[in-house]
């Protein structure tokens, strides 16, 4: 008799009676129930009332929302920070998720904390395989102080002013205004992020993407103000809008992956400067220097278009991926008057505004290969650019508001190259046991510092040890040798530094490092415990006037337990030690 076959999901709830017309030619693999019957038996099998209880694809709308209430005992601006209950009082707690499924569309929606100032809301739609739309926002609130006092107001034009009676003096003890002019202040800011975006694959192996992000930032934070020979803290207005935008093409299909992006980053402040009212000014002193004012972060931009990608070769079992990527930063805001103290002529800027750019550059190559069945090699090459495009001009030196000093300086607009070489490969001795080998090599090239021309060379290796299943050990060993082409001693001279002084980081040195570390996690106990060594030892064997050697040491432990489902207890400790010697000079 010819017998007919079906696969059927074990998710399926059979009812008893249905098993009963077929007979017993079935069999259980994995998930699925194969169920063998004669033809015509199974053609009189009525499926139509079979249920699916954890089918991939949910058909409905289902959702589960979250109403509830917290109480907070006392105001507390540090308990507040990033989760909104800084005030005392019963705060609602609302959230909830939800999610649609049919066979074009599936949407889903989480929310949390939407009474509070830590809210959270996400939404995404979209059909696999063809696209997909996402909505996120939340807020974070930063709360830093909320027992701070101050004797500034708001004026206008983000100017700070003094209380009318204010009487100024040399210091705190003699302004006898100074207790009835305080008034509460609290320092902290809240964050809005708004981000949307989406893909759509307009034909096979395409894939078009886009996403935008807008971040905000208000409150007031702290800022120090300089009086010359007293300095005052100031309660400063945040205002920040950053936007950010990336767009670009995937291409992938078979071996190959493409990424072809455009990202633009956009910076907007709402006030270039801050003025304030001078708390320390005595009616001794010539009349101008009441007022002072600062600089805030000016408006500026970033562009950068990029390409990326990955090539896989079967046959060798290897891959190759790249990126490269070129981008430039812009700012040109004007600037602000040498000095607002009008007894002071400091003479006309060089330029309205500093007119800065940056041209960024970063290219990257990497291979990946298994050519061995227990080995594993990788290669790699990184060149990054900063080139500063900056105008050097001449500025006139003004101290604090107060007086001029009868210098001038050039602007420094710092660039750098900097390549990368590294090569590593790893091998399986035993299944218990690999060892590994590696080797670095950097090369650094710097405008306006002491070493123009910098390399390091690095070696290292590793043997990782696994006797027991639930104990590792790991050891790590190599050296380091970093040389410079000579020290610039009349960039230093110009710095007013001592012609003889080798900075530590842009020194001759030789280093050798260890480490170690043993981990052991028994399957019987609900402990674990990790013991991690460090050592390195750093000659700086050419410096005549600085740090001459260093040797660090570390020792740490990390321990926990697992008590129950529900708690856990973890220890850690450690220990640091710094031995450094250095050589000084009495005079130049």
């Amino acid at each position: 008799m010819p017998y007919s076959c079906a696969w059927i999901e074990s998710s399926f709830r059979l009812e008893s009676d249905a098993l009963n017309a077929m007979s017993r030619h079935y069999a259980k693999i994995g998930t699925f129930l194969i169920i063998c019957q004669p033809a015509a038996v199974m053609a009189q099998v009525d499926t139509s009332e079979w249920k699916c209880e954890l089918c991939p694809f949910e058909v409905d709308y289902t959702a589960e929302l979250q109403v509830g209430a917290l109480s907070v005992s006392d105001s507390a601006a540090r308990f507040g920070n990033a989760t909104g209950l800084d005030d005392d009082g019963i705060k609602a707690d609302l959230g909830g998720t939800g999610r649609f499924a049919n066979e074009t569309l599936q949407l889903r929606w989480t929310a949390s904390n939407l009474a509070l100032d830590s809210r959270e809301f996400n939404l995404e739609v979209g059909r696999q395989g063809f696209y997909g739309l996402y909505l996120d926002y939340d807020e974070l609130p930063y709360r830093r102080f909320d027992t701070t006092s101050t004797v500034y107001a708001y004026g206008a034009g983000n100017e700070l002013v003094l209380p009318a009676a204010w009487v100024a003096a040399g210091n705190t003890a003699a302004m006898t205004a100074l207790p009835a002019a305080l008034v509460n202040q609290n320092i902290g800011a809240d964050r809005q992020t708004i981000s949307l975006g989406g893909h759509v694959s307009p034909a096979n192996h395409f894939e078009i993407f886009a996403d935008y992000r807008q971040h905000n930032r208000d409150g007031v934070d702290i800022v120090s103000g300089s009086n010359f020979s007293q300095a005052s803290l100031l309660p400063r207005i945040v205002d920040y809008q950053t936007d950010t935008v990336n767009l670009g093409v995937r291409y992938a299909n078979g071996p190959w992956n493409l990424a072809l992006a455009w990202y633009g980053s956009f910076f907007e402040n709402s006030s270039n400067s801050l003025s304030w009212e001078n708390a320390f000014f005595d009616d001794s002193l010539t009349a101008g220097f009441e007022s002072r004012q600062l600089a805030l972060e000016p408006d500026n931009d970033f562009q950068q278009i990029s390409l990326s990608g990955s090539f896989h070769v079967t046959a060798l079992d290897t891959i190759i991926a790249f990126n490269a990527a070129n981008g430039r930063g812009e700012q040109n805001e004007p600037l602000l008057p040498y000095t607002v103290n009008p007894n002071l002529t400091a003479g006309a800027l060089p330029s309205a505004s500093i007119d800065g750019q940056i041209d960024t550059s970063n290219y990257s190559i990497t291979l990946t290969s298994k050519p061995l069945p227990g080995g594993r090699v990788k290669l790699g090459y990184r060149f990054d650019e900063r080139d500063n495009q900056t105008p050097r001009d001449s500025w006139n030196r003004v101290i604090a508001d107060t007086f001029l000093s009868g210098e001038t300086e050039l602007n420094t607009p710092y660039s750098f190259e900097r390549a990368r070489l590294n090569a590593s490969g790893e091998y399986r001795l035993r299944e218990n046991l690999r060892v590994s080998a590696g080797y670095e090599r950097s090369d650094v090239d710097r405008d306006f510092q002491e070493v123009a021309e910098q390399s390091e060379d690095r070696g290292w290796g590793r043997v990782r040890w696994r006797p027991m299943p639930w104990l590792a050990l790991s050891a790590k060993g190599g050296a380091a040798k970093r040389e410079i082409d000579r020290y610039n001693e009349n960039v230093a001279v110009n710095f007013g530094q001592n012609p003889l002084l080798r900075k530590y980081n842009l020194a001759h040195r030789y280093r050798e490092f260890g480490e170690f570390s043993l981990s052991a996690a028994p399957s019987e106990w609900p402990v674990s415990a990790t013991i991690t060594a460090l050592f390195a030892d750093d000659s700086y064997s050419k410096s005549r006037v600085g740090l001459t050697d260093s040797k660090n040491t570390h020792f740490s432990i990390d321990f926990s337990w697992a008590v129950s489902e529900k708690a856990s207890v973890y220890l850690i400790g450690g220990r640091e030690t710094i031995d450094a010697d250095q050589l000084g000079s009495a005079q130049f």
